[in-house]
């Protein structure tokens, strides 16, 4: 049984048979005998830390009978047979390569098996019966990182399984049946439990077909989650101006449109929507500088660019000129300018050179000024951006999940 040192008596006809597949396997080039580097290498498959060059070097003396160098079969079997060091675990992955049936012993055996550091590696070469169970394969996938593209079609293909599992790590969609990648309930189900994190769009829509991409009520959930998830909607639903509208009003909508930095513009249709004021109007509101993304005519709605310069003064870069050169429109800009910028370099010739402006922008300055001079009070530290907050938190769970792009290397 693995996990207690064989003897001669319990290792059998089978277990022989046995030991003779794991060496054959590893005898790649059918030489009848196992190079140093070979073995070396099957025994590190194992345990990586265990066997250093020394160790293996103490066994290669107990083993090689005939100091030729190289580990013969009938040294590997004698060894395997009589128990030695390291035999253990050589036979329980023959075993479990072998296993035919799934009982809870057997079940046991493996997980503790994979449990090993480095030993998740080898779920690939357990048999099939093991790698169709679902409680080994939430084990194997779920805690020890193993794809789930190792496990059986039959695995990949249970809802259950690949739910729980999807709650582990998002990237094992990709790996999971057609038919549920493409179910539309589950789909809409994932989404609503996975798009709060930014990199899990690709993970899901990457793997769907058109039918979800092409699906609006399935797309109108994932754009009010993560708007760059309108990137992959189909060609007629790009076009549909209450699915962008429910993109750009998302509160996830911003310069940055996700935690990955991707720009606003790799998503957002401008060729279809630059123009619309309804669309346009929201998105100033929101992100002010955006303005740039608008049509030649809706920079010069005076509306549409006060909207904009209320909220950013820099947005005035990007009204048209005769705007730059509308006294109250710049004078708004000069009011809500950055700290410290400058906006009337963005005005008309005469405008910047008008004293009042320049004296309402200088007053601008300083108030800056004293205001980074006065000391910061525990309210006002206290004072913080609740949704920043919880996108910064989101980011940092998403950061410990295991194959995160986030993730430390």
């Amino acid at each position: 049984m693995p996990g207690t040192m064989p003897s001669h008596a319990s290792l059998n006809a089978a277990d022989a048979t046995l030991v003779k597949a794991i060496f054959r396997k590893a005898d790649v080039e059918q030489t009848g005998y196992l190079s140093r580097e070979v073995f070396m290498k099957l025994l590190r498959r194992l345990d990586q830390k265990r066997w250093t060059n020394a160790a293996v070097e103490g066994l290669m003396k107990v083993i090689d009978r005939n100091t030729d160098g190289h580990v013969q079969y009938e040294e590997f079997l004698e060894w395997c047979m009589g128990g030695g060091d390291g035999s253990n675990e050589v036979l329980t992955l023959a075993r479990l390569t072998s296993c035919k049936k799934v009982t809870p012993l057997v079940r046991k055996d493996a997980m503790t098996f994979l449990s090993q550091p480095g030993r998740s590696a080898l779920f690939p070469e357990l048999s099939e019966a093991l790698r169709g169970d679902p409680e080994l394969c939430k084990v194997a996938v779920g805690e020890h990182g193993v794809p789930l593209k190792y496990a059986t079609d039959a695995v990949k293909d249970d809802k259950d399984v690949v739910e729980f599992l999807l709650m582990r790590n998002c990237r094992n969609f990709r790996y999971a049946s057609e038919r549920l990648r493409n179910d539309k309930a589950f789909a809409t189900a994932m989404i609503q439990k996975h798009l709060t994190y930014p990199w899990s769009v690709e993970d899901i829509f990457d793997h769907v077909s058109r039918a979800i991409t092409g699906d609006f009520d399935i797309m109108l959930s994932a754009v009010q989650l993560q708007p760059m998830a309108l990137r992959y909607a189909t060609p007629h639903l790009r076009d549909n101006k209450d699915l962008v509208l429910a993109a750009v009003q998302s509160k996830r909508c911003t310069r940055h449109s996700d935690a990955l930095g991707k720009d606003f513009s790799d998503w957002f249709p401008r060729e279809e929507f630059a123009g619309d004021r309804e669309v346009m109007l929201v998105l100033v509101k929101k992100m002010p500088l955006l303005l740039k993304q608008a049509s030649h005519k809706l920079r010069a709605d005076r509306q549409l660019v006060r909207v904009a310069v209320e909220g950013d003064g820099d947005a005035l870069e990007f009204a048209s000129e005769d705007l730059r050169g509308d006294r109250e429109i710049v004078s708004i800009a000069v009011e809500h300018a950055a700290p410290g910028g400058d906006v009337l370099k963005f005005a008309s010739e005469s405008l910047r050179e008008d004293s009042e402006l320049q004296h309402l922008q200088a007053q601008a300055a300083e108030r800056h000024e004293e205001w980074l001079a006065q000391p910061v009070s525990l309210a006002d530290a206290s004072n913080v951006d609740l949704a920043k907050t919880r996108d910064l938190l989101a980011l940092l769970e998403e950061c410990s999940r295991p194959n995160s792009p986030a993730s430390p290397a």
